[in-house]
């Protein structure tokens, strides 16, 4: 673990209040859709899980129509998903044009009785979490994408 370190600064305080805003905000998303469709026994077995690939696998099934769940998807359905965020986009940095939109939307969808103020955040949050998707992907080919190193994707070897 990390060691004790106290607050230097008032910014410091006011950095970590809107971090802790910022994963209430996501915990309720998640226990919202949680509710709707429950996470199968054995499915968080790493400890090393995050709620990247809860959000990404989600959202990738709900975008390619599959079936909502937090299960993985296959290679092939990883780069078809890639294939048609990227549209036109040939070479890098490769674009998503329209992907942040479908994100947000997505999940603010099951939000719709959340206080204004929390689906502010939760919008500004997804949004960050967009902006780090796209970066760590815009410089990926699709030939060279896998599940070996995929932080924000479950993707198996069994669909």
């Amino acid at each position: 673990g990390e060691e004790y370190k106290d607050f230097e600064s008032l910014s410091e305080i006011d950095e970590c209040r809107s971090l802790f805003h910022r994963l209430m905000v996501l915990d309720k998303l998640l226990e919202r859709l949680t509710e709707c469709y429950p996470i199968k026994n054995g499915f968080i077995h790493s400890k090393e899980l995050t709620f990247h690939p809860l959000l990404f696998n989600f959202w990738s099934r709900c975008f390619l129509k599959l079936k909502p769940c937090f299960s993985g998807i296959s290679l092939g359905q990883a780069k078809n998903l890639f294939h048609q965020l990227r549209a036109r986009s040939e070479k890098p940095p490769f674009q998503m044009p329209g992907g942040e939109d479908n994100f947000l939307k997505n999940f603010l969808a099951y939000c719709s009785d959340f206080e204004p103020e929390a689906v502010a955040m939760l919008k500004d949050t997804l949004s960050l979490v967009w902006q780090k998707f796209q970066k760590e992907y815009e410089g990926v080919s699709i030939s060279y994408i896998n599940g070996r190193y995929s932080k924000f994707f479950t993707i198996t070897t069994s669909l």
